[in-house]
């Protein structure tokens, strides 16, 4: 965080709006906006659909196999068709938005959302607490405000590529972890079918 008035700009943005969950301008060192982001996973469906691919991921990354079979499908299918139901979904960074998704990397939680939820749901390690995130805000119709005023910068991935030296490693750690959380996001789901 080096922008100045980053906390007056928060207190600034609760006063409006009284959010349960505030997200920030996320920005790699590439420049590339990472919030808000899209949410892949709004149905039972989908997060089965996620499930079998990652699994089957997985499998190949035992095998050492997955980054080639990954390569191997961009070449001849450029988009994904875990994808294809969101290419119309168009996140613009630079303008406030209210209840879309937001990165995981950085949220400000209000003291709302904090007397009402103990931190952020248990089990997920990492990756893929936004999906669960989202689904939780939207079930219990929390108000989520993303603001482009605040940014903050993300070294992505830092963190595992500071314990894992070997990419194929680095990918079953993610894979793993990924599964996890989408199977906690699936049985959220399940306990809330007409949510």
């Amino acid at each position: 965080i080096e922008q100045a008035g980053f906390i007056d700009i928060g207190e600034k943005k609760f006063n409006e709006h009284h959010f349960d969950i505030l997200g920030a301008d996320i920005i790699t060192p590439e420049g590339k906006h990472q919030s808000p982001t899209l949410n892949k996973m709004t149905s039972l469906t989908a997060v089965e659909r996620y499930l079998r691919f990652y699994r089957k991921i997985l499998f190949l990354n035992y095998l050492g196999l997955d980054k080639i079979a990954e390569n191997t499908k961009k070449s001849f299918f450029p988009v994904s068709r875990l994808h294809l139901e969101n290419i119309h979904q168009k996140q613009e960074w630079d303008k406030e938005q209210e209840n879309v998704m937001l990165h995981g990397s950085a949220l400000i939680f209000s003291s709302n959302y904090i007397e009402t939820y103990n931190g952020l749901y248990p089990g997920p390690f990492m990756y893929g607490e936004e999906a669960i995130l989202d689904f939780i805000a939207k079930r219990d119709k929390l108000k989520v405000i993303y603001c482009p005023d605040i940014r903050i910068k993300h070294i992505d991935d830092s963190a595992t590529n500071s314990v894992f030296k070997r990419s194929l490693k680095k990918r079953r750690f993610y894979i793993k972890n990924f599964l996890r959380s989408t199977l906690v996001l699936k049985d959220l789901m399940k306990n809330y079918p007409n949510k």
